[in-house]
């Protein structure tokens, strides 16, 4: 009987050491054989496709990159392909104002988010997430 309680919290206490041991691995992790620690101060961008570009600026701050183009004249290569998605071949083709910001998501990836001129302001079009060591 001694035995088979020793048995059991032998067991209990492996239990909890494999509990604690998973929620630190909970904010790990691994890409390109490298652990990295996930960045605890990840912005929230939920509410970013209902703000104008204004708006979004005053909210996540100043975009580390950001461009001015026309559909028509840019290649939708890239990141950009996304946005085949959205718009047809004969509105590719248009004169349509966008602009692409794109801000730090976490320490492992970027968000872009494309707006499209509407009159007097740019609203959101469409965003993407993306790792910062992605090929396109």
């Amino acid at each position: 009987m001694k035995m088979l309680n020793s048995i059991l919290c032998l067991l209990l206490i492996c239990s909890c050491n494999f509990k604690a041991s998973n929620k630190e691995k909970k904010n790990t992790v691994i890409t390109n054989n490298d652990t990295i620690q996930m960045n605890k101060e990840k912005k929230s961008f939920g509410k970013a496709l209902k703000l104008t570009l204004q708006e979004a600026m005053q909210s996540y701050g100043t975009p580390i990159k950001q461009e001015h183009f026309t559909l028509k004249e840019v290649a939708l290569v890239g990141i950009r392909e996304e946005l085949c998605n959205i718009y047809t071949e004969k509105q590719q083709k248009e004169n349509r104002f966008l602009e692409e910001l794109t801000w730090t998501n976490d320490s492992l990836s970027n968000i872009t988010i494309w707006y499209e001129k509407d009159t007097s302001q740019y609203k959101p079009v469409y965003s993407f997430i993306w790792f910062l060591d992605a090929e396109y």
